[in-house]
């Protein structure tokens, strides 16, 4: 799936604001942060029912014992289901049994969202950071996600991360 040029201007943004002294966009005060920003977004207009596709993009982690850990901590191959609930400003993103995001959504559709999990989703001690940076229309929505890994698997101490290119088709008529 190729990018769009919205979509490698966001991972551009993203990843210059992190080399110019900006927090670092995985840095877990941070995603408390944008968990609990709002936009300016009014009524529920982007709420609905998605179907959710990624392709790889940069990840850190290293291989352990057998285990791809960029693969683990990726969404993976294939289409996930997901749904957004929207009130006003406020955006919850969900893949059902595996995470909610909540976040800030703005009237033009450009949202930030964020999850903080217990890393035993993924068989580690730690922490999964977690966050997705895109824009909504009335088709679905485009965006960057990015996963951090902070803790340990197996027998090894880790701080790696992955990123993604996401694409969600709205399942609306």
């Amino acid at each position: 799936m190729l990018r769009s040029a919205a979509t490698r201007a966001l991972a551009l943004l993203i990843t210059l604001s992190a080399c110019a002294g900006e927090p670092d966009p995985l840095d877990e005060g941070e995603l408390q942060r944008l968990a609990r920003a709002q936009g300016d977004a009014r009524g529920d207009g982007f709420a609905g029912l998605y179907l959710l596709s990624s392709d790889p993009g940069d990840c850190d982690c290293p291989e352990i014992d057998g285990v791809d850990l960029c693969r683990t901590l990726s969404l993976g191959e294939g289409v996930i289901p997901v749904a957004l609930s929207q009130h006003d400003g406020l955006l919850v993103i969900d893949l059902g049994s595996i995470v909610a995001y909540i976040g800030g959504v703005d009237q033009d559709g450009a949202f930030t969202v964020a999850a903080i999990l217990n890393a035993g989703l993924v068989a580690a001690t730690g922490e999964l950071l977690s966050r997705i940076d895109g824009e909504l229309s009335d088709a679905g929505f485009d965006g960057v996600l990015q996963n951090r890994l902070v803790g340990a698997f197996l027998t090894e101490d880790v701080d790696c991360r992955v990123s993604a290119s996401i694409r969600a088709v709205s399942l609306a008529p």
